[in-house]
């Protein structure tokens, strides 16, 4: 488990490329916002449920709505603010379309710039402060199995919806 400050934000990176992610870390890291680098989401998921993360960077090079179903995993396992780095432009437009009260928060084109993901950072801790974890806000978040489906169809489209099986 990662040892910080309660009053610092843990802001976890998935990106299967390293060398995208370390300026990325780096930028974060002088902004005093302690990291974590996971290659895949399972990483995050596994490590991230240990290490409580504030905000999770999904990034993604791929032009895919298989980015959201991750997206979608991660919302149900971590009480995190999530911003999405994807080359999918319809993603990006839906995930800044989605209700305040989802725990998407915001989404930035990859490959990304690391001024503009610190800025997404900023504002995705503005809006789920440190205190994200609090038992009252966990509550409010829990989500039940049929929760991890509706992320699905809400993140991948409506139009898919009626192909899945909840399980």
């Amino acid at each position: 488990m990662l040892e910080r400050s309660p009053a610092t934000p843990l802001i976890a990176v998935i990106d299967p490329c390293e060398v995208a992610a370390l300026p990325v870390l780096m930028t974060l890291a002088a902004a005093n916002y302690a990291t974590l680098w996971c290659h895949a989401a399972a990483d995050v998921c596994d490590d991230g449920l240990s290490s409580n993360p504030d905000v999770v960077i999904l990034a993604s090079s791929h032009a895919t709505r298989f980015d959201q179903w991750h997206a979608a995993r991660l919302l149900h396992e971590l009480d995190a603010a999530v911003i999405m780095a994807t080359a999918d432009t319809a993603a990006r437009r839906e995930v800044r379309t989605t209700p305040r009260g989802a725990a998407f928060v915001d989404s930035v084109p990859y490959p990304y710039d690391p001024v503009e993901i610190l800025q997404a950072v900023q504002r995705a801790v503005r809006t789920y402060p440190a205190n994200l974890h609090a038992p009252e806000v966990a509550q409010r978040t829990q989500r039940s199995p049929q929760g991890i489906w509706h992320g699905v169809w809400q993140f991948v489209g409506q139009d898919h919806a009626s192909e899945a099986q909840t399980p």
